[in-house]
């Protein structure tokens, strides 16, 4: 026996010395090789015949000759962009790998049933003539498939399935393609593809890094989608292309040499439109109104408008836009103007905003039947982050039973100005934002809840309102009113507005929010159904954000009021400046009767 460092191999010697370690009686050919060199599919798309962006989503794919990054892909998006193309020559690739192993025993996988591919369609003969066929086609052209590749002596065979049949008993799964499955019915497509991915992890889950994978390539479509449903549920090693037409085809630079403008896909309330005065030479060249291009639209962008929906069209698509634009967006954009989709899909601007230190844990607990008050837990943070001139909002999710209650203060911190003039654009801080938990067993106590506001109201913070949802919080709003700290009601669970503004507050970079993992956590597990924004499925709430949110847009609610200093704070400055000049009187006697410090 040889022993070999393999510290010393290089890449290629290392790589050579795993694929025997896997059982390859040889190295295959890398997927570039495979696709671009003639004996293999080279004839068929080595010159120009694949669009250099396919090439580099292969090459993400098959890192190298033996591993597979990305055994789960979906390929959704724009009509006519190539995606079953890539999809038959991932299943050739596949075979091409398997016909260069000896043997399974590394994966300790035995061979007992034929190894099927699966070509899924709206229909059977749709699969046989669109999937099948076209491979068949193919293997014609390839020196390899049709001399070295002995079909006859292998143990491969293609399925043909559909909607209304059930062709993939019996046999081991090792591929699987899901075409156009926006297209049939939800139900049925989710049933096979939840089957699709049970068979082959108790199958074949040792060499999913290797061998086969499931590939589902569907065009966007009008309605949330199985595709969505994948997205969300089926996270694990998913890759996900959903590109515009002008992106893959990029390369052919046909698109934008006459400018661009811009469209708003659409959210619940708001229709997709183009947005007037948008045109540009490049998505980032200034607005000039003597170089613009009319366009048919007298519908502009607001701060209602959701920034992660607003698209750059090339100018050459123009006519199509307003003619159809919900179907230009389906074909063009490969957008569904109701998809459900992450909500801060600029996860890096977002995590950039949690910049205020946290002082106190992420959930705090009080027993419900004890005398412990929830404002001794979180006074070094309000003492440390949450100046006393600042006028504070306070927004809360009331959980009582079942989840978290969410508790948050936020503040107005500065205008923003340009040019040395001042806009309507303002800065926010939420400088405290936790999670209330209760013991096993026990109820969020409401009573300290009311408590922990009296006890900041009391320790001289002023607070502009407080913003409860609709759950178990009429008491609390009453109970607030009595002491004359002013409440009101505002679910963010049936209005957008909140979220949006808050989510442009963060991209904008306006908004500095405390860093406490739990709401970072729920943040970034955001989702738009379609109807509001939720947490996804596998997050267990998002009480937290819900209360931030409500508390930041009480800042834009009462702004005329949040800007101003606390008049808390003035009197009490005013009164230690008479006290230094040992001044007594009136002023004193008012202020302290007025105000407790």
């Amino acid at each position: 026996m040889v022993d070999i460092d393999i510290n010393n191999l290089s890449k290629e010697e290392a790589l050579h010395l795993q694929a025997r370690i896997l059982g390859y009686k040889k190295m295959p050919p890398s997927i570039r090789e495979f696709v671009m060199n003639d004996y293999y599919l080279g004839k068929l798309f080595g010159h120009g015949g694949l669009y250099p962006y396919w090439m580099e989503v292969l090459e993400k794919i098959y890192p190298t000759p033996i591993h597979t990054a990305y055994p789960f892909v979906i390929y959704t998006g724009a009509i006519g962009s190539g995606k079953s193309t890539i999809t038959k020559i991932q299943a050739m690739y596949t075979l091409c790998r398997l016909d260069h192993l000896d043997n399974f025993d590394y994966f300790g996988v035995v061979i007992t049933k034929t190894l099927d591919f699966i070509f899924s369609h709206t229909t059977t003969a749709k699969a046989w003539s669109d999937q099948i066929g076209s491979i068949n086609t193919w293997w014609y052209e390839s020196p390899y498939f049709s001399t070295e590749f002995k079909w006859s002596d292998s143990l491969y065979k293609f399925i043909a399935d559909g909607p209304r049949t059930n062709n993939t008993i019996g046999g081991d799964a090792i591929f699987y393609h899901f075409s156009e499955v926006n297209f049939i019915d939800y139900s049925k497509a989710k049933y096979k593809i939840d089957q699709a991915f049970d068979r082959y992890k108790s199958r074949f889950l040792r060499v999913k890094d290797y061998f086969g994978g499931i590939i589902v390539d569907s065009s966007a479509a009008g309605d949330e989608s199985i595709v969505d449903y994948m997205i969300q549920n089926y996270p694990e090693n998913m890759l996900v292309i959903r590109e515009p037409i002008w992106v893959i085809k990029g390369h052919l630079g046909t698109y934008g040499k006459t400018g661009w403008f811009q469209v708003y896909i659409g959210d619940p309330v708001r229709e997709p439109f183009i947005v007037a005065g948008s045109w540009r030479r490049t998505p980032d060249a200034e607005y000039d109104p003597d170089d613009n291009v009319p366009l048919d639209s007298d519908t502009w962008l607001t701060d209602e408008c959701d920034p992660d929906k607003v698209i750059w069209v090339p100018y050459e698509l123009y006519s199509n836009y307003r003619s159809d634009i919900y179907l230009s967006l389906q074909n063009t954009a490969g957008l569904s103007t109701t998809s459900t989709d992450i909500f801060f899909s600029d996860q890096k601007k977002l995590l950039e905003c949690y910049q205020i230190p946290q002082h106190v844990p992420d959930i705090i607990v009080a027993d419900f039947y004890d005398d412990e008050q929830y404002y001794q837990q979180v006074m070094s943070q309000l003492m440390q982050e949450v100046p006393k001139e600042k006028i504070i909002y306070i927004g809360i999710d009331m959980g009582v039973s079942g989840d978290l209650a969410g508790f948050a203060i936020s503040y107005f911190d500065d205008w923003i100005y340009r040019e040395g003039k001042k806009t309507i654009e303002f800065k926010t801080k939420t400088p405290l934002a936790i999670a209330i938990s209760r013991k096993s067993g026990q109820e969020t106590c409401i009573t300290k809840i009311y408590n922990l506001i009296k006890d900041i109201d009391e320790a001289g913070w002023e607070i502009g309102a407080v913003v409860t949802d609709q759950y178990q919080s009429t008491q609390l709003r009453q109970d607030l009113s009595r002491i004359n700290i002013y409440s009101y009601l505002k679910s963010v669970d049936r209005t957008y507005d909140p979220y949006i503004f808050y989510k442009l507050q963060v991209y904008r970079g306006y908004q500095k929010t405390v860093h406490n993992n739990l709401l970072i956590s729920e943040q970034r597990q955001l989702i738009d159904t379609g109807y509001k924004v939720d947490h996804k499925t596998s997050a267990e709430s998002k009480d937290i954000s819900d209360a931030v949110v409500n508390s930041v847009y009480a800042i834009r609610d009462n702004i005329d009021y949040a800007d101003q200093i606390s008049k808390k704070f003035s009197v009490k400055s005013q009164l230690e400046i008479l006290r230094s000049i040992n001044k007594t009187g009136v002023y004193k006697e008012i202020a302290e009767s007025r105000y407790k410090f």
